[in-house]
């Protein structure tokens, strides 16, 4: 049952006990009928069981990313816990005012306008008549349609469908924010827009569950992580680790059955290191090097496997010591593929310009085998090594410098020669 009181015991803002959601499927529509009118004791359908035995709780400020591949009950959960689905069986207690964009056109009449849609959508959400012109101007304002406004609906893209329904969302000054997959369309103004409108949200200490296959974009978002596979909560716990799960069911049953040897090192248990080093580098620690500013990391890895890789392919992704991907490269999409790996040990190198700001940071090294339907998970180490990058006068803005010039009166600026020419006339380069 959905509720809406002031406040939740203990600072809970949604509580899901054991929720199940049943739907029939009927092969044609007269069957329907047929069953309804009780014409024989036949039934004329299946079901499908899209949430089975769900409980979970969230706290008031909580960011929650759900995950899950297609299918695995993460549209059906956000639809019962926004109202617009009732449970088969279970309950479900919502303490705070709900703001939800669920899937695309959810709850827009095609043959009304944008306008009209909006307005009938904060009448429904409770928005007093005396504040209707008033919200209205804001969600007008704030997803930039235009003149589209007062076009139908049936006439609008997928990105101007979540513009409308995000903006319908959060100018309601919503205390819990129900998201799915609202960001993955439109352009990338509007995107970085409704981004930064998540981020004040959470500032706020408002509540936000938040379903997307942008693995990134969760971790940068997200606390709790809770993971879906046919119906059944299988995750619940740290955005990382809800990542890494998911990730081992992307690759299949192969991969979910070799079980993580500790937080850093997961996959095929026949598939090891054999060395790690960074070259021109100071160890400081096991896996741990340090660098300076401006530097080229250059990583070399031994790996050890036991049995052939048909057609490997590699990944490499630098992180903060927050977890957050500042870059990455994958040879999957390689126009040269890299050659069959035979039993033993081979080694990977790994050179990578790291112009960042100070600071620690990690190096993440995935194996794949790309020769079947779908990529195959043969072993990732999320933390392979750590550098410890020491200030050397690189004033870096932002993550990292890829490199921008800035040419006038035929003289070139950039961040990377100025640290050229600093180390030019130190003693230490003589």
């Amino acid at each position: 049952m959905l509720s809406e009181p002031s406040g939740g015991a203990n600072d809970v803002a949604i509580r899901a006990s054991e929720l199940n959601k049943h739907f029939r499927i009927y092969r044609w529509p007269f069957d329907r009928l047929r069953e309804a009118l009780l014409l024989d004791r036949r039934h004329y359908h299946t079901v499908v069981h899209a949430l089975r035995d769900v409980s979970f709780s969230v706290r008031q400020g909580e960011s929650v990313g759900l995950l899950g591949r297609n299918g695995s009950g993460k549209t059906s959960l956000l639809s019962v816990l926004a109202g617009t689905l009732a449970p088969t069986t279970g309950s479900v207690d919502v303490y705070g005012r709900v703001g939800a964009i669920l899937a695309l056109g959810i709850g827009f009449l095609p043959q009304y306008t944008g306008r009209e849609n909006a307005r009938n959508g904060l009448i429904a959400l409770g928005v007093p008549s005396a504040e209707l012109d008033e919200k209205m101007a804001q969600v007008v304002e704030f997803s930039e349609l235009g003149k589209a406004i007062d076009h139908p609906i049936k006439t609008y893209s997928s990105g101007m469908h979540s513009r409308l329904g995000f903006s319908l969302a959060v100018c309601i000054e919503p205390d819990i924010l129900l998201v799915d997959e609202a960001l993955s369309v439109g352009d990338a103004a509007f995107q970085h827009k409704c981004q930064k409108r998540i981020r004040t949200f959470l500032e706020q200490g408002k509540t936000l569950l938040f379903v997307s296959h942008d693995m990134g974009l969760l971790e940068s978002t997200c606390d709790r992580g809770i993971v879906l596979d046919k119906g059944h909560v299988v995750y619940d716990g740290m955005i990382k680790g809800a990542v890494r799960q998911y990730r081992l069911q992307y690759f299949g049953e192969e991969a979910t059955a070799s079980q993580p040897r500790d937080a850093r090192d997961w996959g095929d248990p026949n598939v090891g290191l054999a060395g790690v080093e960074v070259l021109d580098a100071k160890p400081v620690g096991e896996r741990l090097f340090e660098v300076r500013q401006g530097d080229r990391v250059h990583l070399k890895v031994r790996v050890r496997v036991r049995e052939p890789i048909e057609r490997p392919s590699f990944q490499v992704i630098a992180r903060t010591a927050l977890g957050k991907e500042i870059c990455g490269y994958s040879t999957a999409r390689s126009s040269t593929p890299v050659p069959q790996i035979q039993a033993g040990e081979f080694t990977l190198e790994v050179r990578v310009p790291f112009g960042v700001p100070a600071g620690s940071y990690s190096f993440e090294i995935g194996l794949f085998d790309m020769a079947g339907e779908k990529p195959r998970l043969i072993h990732i180490w999320e933390e392979v090594c750590a550098v410890r990058v020491v200030y050397a006068g690189y004033a870096v803005r932002g993550m990292i410098d890829p490199g921008i010039e800035i040419l006038y009166d035929s003289r070139t600026y950039s961040l990377q020669a100025e640290v050229q020419r600093a180390r030019d006339v130190s003693p230490e380069s003589g």
